[in-house]
């Protein structure tokens, strides 16, 4: 029942933000590369940092 409640509250608000910014937000397509150099970046951090967790360091490669 939690779950349930707190599942619809997160839906209700995500929907009600999009209700309300619809007429001020515009979609904009940021690419492919643009996303794959976002991505690259977000796995790096993700990476370096459960490597900090297991006591390791990352240094990049040149």
């Amino acid at each position: 029942p939690q779950a349930v409640t707190a599942t619809a509250h997160k839906i209700a608000i995500t929907f009600y933000s999009l209700l309300k910014n619809r007429a001020t937000t515009t979609y904009v397509e940021i690419g492919e590369q643009t996303y794959n150099q976002k991505f690259k970046e977000r796995k790096v951090k993700a990476m370096q940092k459960q490597a900090l967790a297991l006591g390791y360091k990352l240094i990049p490669a040149a």
